[in-house]
């Protein structure tokens, strides 16, 4: 990458030229910072994940709403501002496209069809499937014209199985077939028939000539190229690249990339900015950039000729993870779609904001009653900023981004600034830790685990496995930090293991997700784009920014994997596999990482055996532990396997067993051990549905003390990083308050003893326990597969009773947008 000043326009030793832009501004909202930030747009409508937003002639707006709940197609009347139709459909994701001669709406159902529907007058027609066999996962689609072709031709990206499918949108005839890189996205046509592809797997722009889909020309862009733009009267093409928060301009005669407007903070690698959707002002020259992961909009003028320089106005808080942006000539508005709520408050049906279908009402559990997911949760809407507006916006836009974002990162008090020089490696090469552990478990509330410690903000009423279940976690918070005001970063699993190694989620997995967990998305999204395989060492699910290990990898620093970003063998059910770049010869085989495939107490043993090793003469504990420690995550009321809290007990004594052989060896008192959730979405919790436990332990971190600040799960990235002499890997954990202003310099050398389950860690489901008969048809080999909404149901009434119903969780960004603010 070229980088230079901000501002500049400069050519670079290779081919591109490079525009930085100042984001150093921006805070980092982590789970939304920005419950405190003010949109400079107005809300216009509803919505639920909208990933893509189209304009009719006729000033419509159409958006596709692919969220958790009720998957639809809405349009909104530009003239009478007002919502004009919505049509619920079986499944929707992304690929949106309008034939106007035909009054024709074309929109992809994400598995292997293209959904066609009349639409006139604002009102949607009854919906006709083409079905396109061989086409997995239908995304971006793009309704081909001109003198060679028919109106009634279009292409659709077939985004598992690597394929462009041109088809023939009246008679549902395919007509051609062509391999395109991995992953493809976004389709759009091009002067002179052709059309692009953005490869969002392979970093890459694919050219194809429209009529025969022959490539013409594959051109190197930056990470997760995702939108794509011509704007009018000039010859090129914009892409933007969320995975490395830059926008990419092709020329179109030359086939080649020409310049790259960097979004990144000056003078640093850092990314996080997720730059995914871009619009066009043909009568001011301005270019509009949705950053999603910051919840802003940048806005660059591009002037109106051919070689104008590239200028920066500024940036423009907007709504939560804005997917689509649109500018209208017409209404002179720019449309935004923000892909997450800022809601405020418990998450009960009659206190979120309203969204239409089942979650306006509540979603319906299994049994019946009303409960609430954090997929429900997620929400969205349509934003408009008027033309007007950038007038009087203009001047204000870098106060605004400062007021709303923060000016950069906050000094923390000198008492802590000092204990945080002392135990980073850096600043300190003498620092007394030299050792950490990372635990990551699956899946808890505070509330559902902590809540019965009466030093803490905990709801009695609302825990599940209190310290009967889980004696070894109690004691840990009582001899340690209670931290009650902590928060994961992660809403599943999915981006909850991203934002736990990475500190971030990808764009990727942003979007995919909710498809995923309700069910309508149909491919394996745990596999190879996950996981990897031999072919794939870096899925495209992982931010291009690395993991953790990475970071030691490059630092030097000595690690070692347990589980964690591993599957267990397909063909040797003993062994794992991890197939990751930065795992290959750090993890331990033997190690089984499947929920249930063996009790964490096994998992420990095995940990231990390699342990006692590092304990010989010569040998060494590696400088970076990484653990997953999986089985709290339970396998429901599943008839033959453990109950729900047998398994949560067993992971409990799994801890206290790997505290306890730490805190009688040498490696005691140069270790820290960290242990968190990778999300929380597995049940209640009266402050916030992120909420969770925190375990800092450790002889050099205060004993017996209660700390109410507010952390999430990229400040225990960043302490790590700080004790390792790791660098940053976003602009998340960079910008993170450190957990070192919980450490004390003069060590309590103190063991651990692990105290035993009061409750048996291997009682077994019976055959008629609640929801037995649902539980033995799940898939509990990874996390999350098995339906979590009805899983906590169950799991909630295997411990309070069947004819229990476990409360709403709570969701209140007003919390989490303390994250990162006024440090001690």
């Amino acid at each position: 990458m070229c980088l230079l000043k901000p501002y500049n326009l400069q050519p670079c030793a290779h081919i591109a030229t490079a525009v930085v832009v100042a984001l150093a501004t921006i805070l980092p909202g982590l789970r939304a910072a920005a419950a405190q930030q003010v949109s400079a747009a107005t809300q216009i409508a509803p919505g639920d994940t909208p990933l893509n937003l189209i304009e009719t002639p006729e000033k419509y707006l159409v958006s596709t709403n692919s969220g958790y709940g009720p998957q639809y197609l809405q349009a909104y009347d530009e003239t009478r501002q007002q919502v004009s139709d919505r049509v619920t459909l079986k499944t929707l994701w992304f690929g949106l496209d309008y034939e106007p001669a035909q009054k024709l709406l074309l929109a992809s159902d994400g598995v292997h069809a293209v959904l066609a529907l009349p639409f006139e007058n604002g009102r949607f027609g009854r919906p006709r499937s083409i079905d396109l066999q061989g086409c997995d996962m239908t995304a971006g689609i793009a309704i081909q014209g001109g003198p060679s072709l028919a109106n009634d031709r279009a292409v659709v990206a077939c985004t598992q199985n690597h394929r462009l499918v041109q088809f023939d949108f009246k008679t549902g005839q395919v007509l051609k077939s062509a391999e395109v890189g991995e992953f493809p996205y976004e389709v759009r046509t091009l002067p002179g028939g052709r059309l692009a592809v953005s490869v969002w797997g392979q970093a890459s722009v694919e050219i194809l000539d429209g009529a025969d889909l022959s490539s013409l020309q594959k051109i190197s862009v930056g990470s997760h190229p995702s939108d794509m733009l011509v704007p009018p009267g000039k010859d090129q093409l914009l892409v933007a690249c969320a995975d490395s928060d830059l926008v990419s301009v092709i020329d179109l005669k030359g086939l080649r990339e020409i310049r790259r407007i960097d979004i990144r903070i000056p003078d640093s690698s850092l990314g996080g900015a997720q730059p995914d959707a871009l619009s066009f002002d043909p009568a001011t020259g301005k270019l509009f950039v949705a950053l999603a992961g910051v919840n802003a909009l940048a806005v660059f003028d591009l002037g109106k000729d051919e070689d104008a320089e590239v200028n920066f106005e500024g940036l423009l808080p907007v709504g939560g993870y804005p997917m689509a942006i649109l500018y209208s000539a017409r209404a002179r508005k720019l449309f935004i779609a923000d892909g997450r709520n800022f809601v405020q408050g418990p998450s009960s049906p009659e206190a979120t904001v309203f969204r239409p279908g089942a979650t306006a009402s509540g979603h319906q559990s299994d049994s019946g009653s009303k409960l609430a997911y954090i997929g429900d949760l997620i929400g969205g809407g349509i934003e408009a900023i008027a033309e007007d507006d950038f007038g009087r916006l203009r001047s204000e836009m870098t106060s605004l981004a400062k007021r709303v974002y923060g000016g950069g990162r906050r000094m923390a008090s000198p008492q802590s600034q000092d204990l945080i020089e002392y135990f980073s490696a850096k600043s300190n090469p003498q620092t007394p830790i030299r050792h950490v552990i990372y635990v990551i478990k699956e899946n808890r509330t505070y509330d559902q685990v902590l809540g019965d410690v009466k030093e803490g903000n905990g709801a009695p009423e609302l825990v599940l496995f209190g310290e009967q279940v889980t004696p070894n976690q109690h004691a840990l918070a009582r001899q340690f930090v209670l931290f009650d005001n902590f928060y994961v970063d992660g809403d599943v699993s999915a981006d909850g293991h991203l934002w736990s190694t990475t500190a971030s989620s990808s764009d990727y997995v942003n979007k995919v997700w909710p498809g995923i967990y309700s069910g309508r998305l149909k491919f394996d999204f745990w596999g190879p784009d996950y996981d990897g395989d031999e072919k794939h060492d870096h899925p495209i699910a992982v931010p291009s920014s690395g993991f953790i290990w990475d970071l030691a990898r490059a630092a030097r620093v000595s690690y070692r994997d347990y589980g964690e970003w591993c599957v267990d063998g397909k063909e040797d059910k003993n062994s794992t596999q991890c197939f990751v770049r930065g795992l290959k010869g750090h993890f331990d085989p033997f190690y089984l990482d499947g929920i249930g495939a063996v009790t964490d107490r096994r998992r420990m043993e095995e940990w231990e055996r390699e342990f006692r090793r590092s304990e010989q003469p010569g040998n060494n504990l590696p400088e970076l532990t990484i653990m997953h420690l999986p089985n709290d995550h339970t396998m429901g009321t599943k008839p033959g396997k453990p109950t729900p809290r047998a398994m949560v007990a067993d992971n409990d004594a799994a801890l206290g067993r790997l505290v306890d052989v730490v805190s009688h060896s040498r490696f005691w008192s140069s270790t820290a051990i960290f242990v968190l959730e990778d999300d929380a979405q597995d049940g209640p919790d009266h402050v916030d549905a992120h909420r969770s436990p925190l375990l800092v332990i450790s002889p050099y971190v205060r004993h017996r003390a209660v700390d109410h600040a507010h952390f999430s799960t990229v400040s225990v990235l960043k302490t790590i990083e700080q004790l390792l002499g790791l660098g940053s890997l976003t602009y998340f954990d960079d910008r993170a308050p450190s957990l070192l202003a919980d450490f004390q310099k003069a060590p309590v050398l103190d063991p651990f003893n692990a105290r035993p389950p009061q409750v048996d860690p291997d009682e077994m489901n019976p055959t008629n326990g609640p929801g037995a008969k649902e539980s033995a048809n799940w898939d509990f080999s990874r996390p999350d597969a098995a339906p979590e909404q009805a899983l906590n149901r169950i799991i909630w009434q295997s411990v309070k009773g069947s004819d229990s119903e476990p409360p709403a969780p709570v969701f209140s960004v007003q919390s989490a947008a303390e994250t990162g603010l006024g440090l001690r």
